[in-house]
């Protein structure tokens, strides 16, 4: 059986996408939105998270993304930004296809990786991203969050490991209720102890599938859909990451957050 062959069609959409800073002397985060032509141009913005002129305080912004890409037929490719495009050498990023739907044209990537060459310049962290494709034409509102929601974080840099879960109710119309645990540091380096939680309060999603909640302390992409005849498009799954650090020991939380029932 032969392989079906990528070509340049094979990216086409808005995807909404995840980057992690690995490594760095500070915790280093992203989420936004690129969309592919099709033809070999991308263009988006990610909204990004790092240090400002003190460990704890950080900087949250949206930066502007475009580049020229090319995928080659075995599914993996390059992004090369303007300083780059006519003959540069070195690519700003390299991709690598990791889900597809198969088609009678080119196959359609539905989930993509990505590597960047250059490490992130105030955290000095490897970026890497993985980018999910949305429903073509899907527009978003607060009913696109419905149901009960299970999140899985990870405390990212700091002075020791934190880790938690929630359980998330959304009614559909801009509130939450949400019961967590995480596990934290004890009294000692060698103890640990699990802190249970509850949160309640608002939440927005735009149009395009990004939004916040708790009042804008949660930042948050959606990368899962199901689209919705007449209707918002149904959120499955989105990643997230904090404004701000945790105050105890100056951890950057990330995490997934996946949709299980009405």
């Amino acid at each position: 059986m032969t392989s079906p062959a990528f070509t340049n069609a094979s990216l086409r959409g808005t995807y909404a996408v995840t980057v992690t800073g690995e490594g760095g002397r500070a915790p280093f985060a992203g989420l936004g939105l690129l969309t592919f032509d099709g033809g070999g141009a991308v263009s988006g913005s990610l909204v990004e998270s790092r240090p400002r002129d003190t460990f704890a305080e950080r900087a949250v912004a949206a930066t502007p993304y475009s580049a020229a890409y090319a995928l080659a037929d075995s599914g993996t490719g390059t992004l090369r930004t303007d300083d780059v495009v006519g003959g540069g050498e070195a690519a700003d990023a390299w991709l690598a296809v990791r889900a597809v739907t198969l088609t009678s044209a080119a196959p359609i990537a539905e989930e993509i990786a990505l590597i960047f060459r250059n490490p992130e310049p105030v955290t000095g962290g490897l970026r890497t991203a993985t980018a999910r494709r949305l429903p073509d034409g899907a527009l978003f509102s607060n009913a696109s969050l419905r149901g009960r929601y299970t999140g899985f974080a990870m405390g990212r840099g700091g002075t020791t490991p934190l880790a938690g879960f929630g359980v998330i109710l959304y009614d559909g119309a801009g509130g939450f209720t949400e019961t967590n645990v995480a596990n934290t540091p004890g009294e000692t380096i060698r103890e640990r102890r699990f802190i249970a939680g509850s949160d309640q309060g608002h939440y927005l999603v735009n149009t395009d599938g990004t939004g916040t909640v708790a009042d804008g302390n949660v930042l948050f992409v959606v990368t899962r859909a199901t689209a919705r005849e007449g209707e918002p498009a149904l959120a499955e799954e989105y990643g997230f990451m904090l404004r701000n650090l945790v105050p105890t020991n100056g951890a950057h939380f990330t995490g997934v957050v996946r949709r299980i029932t009405d």
